[in-house]
């Protein structure tokens, strides 16, 4: 949108400015026209600017934090592997982690018994504990109890 107005603006302003000025001094309301829609996108473009830095303004002083915590991961680990997702590029991908952080999430949820793999072959599952169903269904609970706004 601005550089649309930019473009006109400058279209404009070179427009009068060149050879074909002479030729709108004769017709003074035609040259008054296109001086003042020029102008008008002038000030159309500047407040365009200034909207678009009050928005980005606006947005990053009432944005809420985008990282989850990480028992936000945790929770999220053991509902998709509750929800029937086993496989580890699954659950990276219903997670929405990388490979790395999935990786140290999985270790330090077997080493806490919350979950338990199981090789099939060359490929390794996850299965939920009830260790890990009681944890899951607690936390279910207290989300509950609790109304975040």
């Amino acid at each position: 949108m601005f550089m649309i107005y930019c473009g006109i603006r400058y279209f404009l302003f070179g427009f009068l400015k060149g050879r074909f000025r002479q030729y709108f001094a004769k017709k003074r309301f035609l040259y008054a026209f296109l001086l003042v829609v020029s102008l008008f996108c002038v000030v159309l473009s500047y407040a365009h600017c200034l909207l678009c830095i009050l928005v980005i303004g606006i947005y990053s002083v009432f944005r809420v934090s985008s990282k989850r915590s990480r028992i936000e991961i945790y929770l999220d680990v053991l509902q998709a592997i509750r929800k029937g997702v086993h496989k580890p590029t699954r659950i990276m991908y219903r997670t929405n982690l990388s490979w790395k952080p999935l990786m140290q999430v999985l270790d330090a949820m077997i080493e806490q018994q919350l979950i338990a793999p199981e090789n099939e072959g060359t490929h390794v599952t996850y299965k939920i504990t009830e260790k890990g169903m009681n944890v899951l269904n607690y936390f279910s609970e207290a989300m509950e109890l609790i109304e975040i706004k």
